[in-house]
């Protein structure tokens, strides 16, 4: 990791003055934490692939005769479905010294330790483990597509795991998820609040009361709350709650950073979404070491994300290839 002071050094040259400079002068950009996967129940596992298998049975119910009947074509069917945990790392090397002769001197010290220097502290819980969960919802939970590692080439943001857009294009090309056919999602509020309306409405009746969220990009979501506004509340007809879908309370519209730039909107039973994890205690957690005057940090950790029965995802017909 590159520590660039230039601006530093050229506003207030190549040494140190304690001028009660600190940490409070100190300012990260702003760092987005991962909502996504708040929705999705959390699963601790030691292994790196969890399976569940979904049954059902055809039907049973038949009017009574005394002989004993079979109904033809009743099959109990076992449905596995894999969801596999990725491994993801982050290797920082960090030069402290390079510090010291400049403005931003208090985050060096005098101990021979650089691995105990403030800003190696600072960099891994300021900058680092923000950065990782900015980039973890930006590039992974939804629009992650795993890719090849190249031994001794790092493989960056959005290539670690397969997102949730990726499951239900799968999903999809196998037949097995629900594509409802709405055509390109509207730029007008109204018309697009009566599009999830559609959405919805097309879920059968069962599925639609065990929904809990129907989830679109934060675009998205403030149209839709916009267009509910000026579909419904007008005069005396008004809605508390404008992220809910008329008629369905239990179901809230919820928009994510993380399906940014897509049209992609899609629901499940709430019990059906799943985010498996391994090593959950690495993280935030760095194992810092030496090397000379260098400081190498590191750590690892799974996580996976994903639904145990595709039939029970529903989605329109947006960004599915």
């Amino acid at each position: 990791m590159d520590i660039n002071i230039d601006d530093v050094v050229a506003e207030w040259g190549t040494h140190y003055v304690d001028g009660g400079q600190g940490l409070q002068d100190l300012q990260e950009v702003i760092m987005e934490r991962t909502n996504f996967l708040s929705t999705y129940g959390l699963y601790p596992t030691e292994n790196t692939v969890v399976t569940k298998v979904t049954t059902s049975i055809g039907g049973v119910l038949q009017k009574f005769q005394k002989g004993f009947t079979l109904l033809n074509g009743n099959e109990v069917q076992f449905k596995p479905q894999d969801i596999p945990l990725y491994h993801f790392k982050i290797d920082e090397e960090i030069s402290p010294d390079d510090l010291m002769p400049t403005w931003l001197g208090f985050l060096a010290s005098n101990k021979l330790t650089r691995e105990e220097w403030p800003i190696v502290k600072y960099i891994t819980e300021k900058l680092i483990w923000p950065k990782f969960y900015e980039e973890l919802e930006d590039f992974e939970v939804f629009k992650g597509v795993e890719g090849v590692v190249v031994p001794g080439t790092a493989l960056g943001a959005g290539k670690v795991m397969n997102g949730m857009r990726k499951v239900i294009r799968d999903g999809h090309a196998a037949g097995l998820t629900n594509n409802i056919v709405l055509g390109a999602v509207p730029s007008d509020a109204v018309e697009f609040c009566t599009y999830v309306e559609k959405l919805v409405k097309a879920i059968p009746k069962r599925i639609r009361k065990k929904i809990k969220h129907v989830e679109m990009s934060s675009t998205l979501e403030e149209l839709y709350r916009e267009g509910k506004d000026l579909k419904y509340n007008k005069n005396y007809d008004q809605e508390p709650n404008n992220g809910t879908v008329r008629y369905n309370q239990n179901i809230k519209v919820i928009g994510t950073d993380a399906q940014e730039g897509s049209d992609m909107i899609f629901a499940t039973i709430h019990e059906n979404k799943v985010n498996p994890v391994k090593a959950m205690k690495n993280q935030g957690r760095f194992d810092v070491q030496k090397d000379k005057r260098v400081v190498n940090i590191m750590t690892d950790f799974y996580i996976g994300v994903g639904v145990w029965y595709l039939p029970y995802v529903y989605h329109n017909d947006q960004d599915l290839v």
